[in-house]
């Protein structure tokens, strides 16, 4: 499948959605049926309102444990795809790429200590956050990851992350207060571009290395 609209169904012949199939299209509720074995991480970018997700008994590929409502791989590590009344479940490992773009619905992001990583832009323009607090056991966060977040305004980083990826934080005009780890050692291409409300941030001994534009248009940030 290659596009849909707001009635298409899911045909039980459709074995791939492709990227963006659903771009902007306001769904409500999705079945994922038997007969989809891959799905494109981004083919639900835009979609905001996804409140329920269902995967066939039988399927061979995804679950969706039940009070979830979200996509997860057969062994239950990996969250594929989330809407914005998704319960992250224990021993969920990742957070798939583009997974809750601009879904998740909750003030304040806890997720379960089991999970080690996140992929690009997994909670990127999630207007809802206003606080996050990454576990200790979260080893790695790709680019962009929450890129966007409108409402953003306290991070705390409680893991011994390396690097803050390309963009991680950029366009959050709200965000005030990060808590950075030590032993982190990098903060790469404009991770926190954007951020106009940033005005204080301690960068641990460890950092030896700021990429290009890193904190750019950072208007309200105190040089010392």
């Amino acid at each position: 499948m290659v596009a849909a609209c707001k009635a298409t169904t899911i045909g039980d012949d459709i074995s791939v959605l492709d990227e963006s199939c659903f771009y902007g299209i306001l769904i409500h509720s999705l079945n994922i049926p038997k007969s989809i074995t891959k799905i494109s991480s981004d083919m639900f970018a835009g979609c905001y309102e996804i409140d329920e997700i269902t995967v066939a008994a039988d399927h061979p590929v995804y679950i969706s444990p039940e009070g979830s409502n979200a996509l997860l791989t057969k062994d239950g590590k990996k969250l594929v795809l989330g809407c914005r009344t998704t319960v992250i479940p224990d021993g969920v490992e990742t957070i798939g790429k583009g997974a809750f773009w601009s879904r998740y619905n909750k003030f304040i992001l806890r997720l379960p200590k089991s999970v080690k990583n996140i992929e690009d832009n997994a909670f990127a323009c999630c207007n809802s956050i206003f606080d996050v607090i990454l576990p200790e056991s979260v080893q790695s966060m790709g680019s962009g990851v929450f890129q966007g977040c409108a409402n953003l305004t306290t991070v705390q980083i409680l893991s011994p992350i390396k690097q803050i990826g390309v963009r991680t934080f950029a366009n959050c005009p709200r965000l005030s207060f990060v808590s950075l780890p030590e032993g982190l050692e990098e903060i790469k291409y404009c991770a926190f571009d954007g951020c106009t409300s940033l005005q204080h941030i301690t960068l641990p001994s460890s950092v030896t290395k700021i990429g290009w534009e890193a904190f750019s248009n950072c208007t309200a940030l105190e040089k010392k």
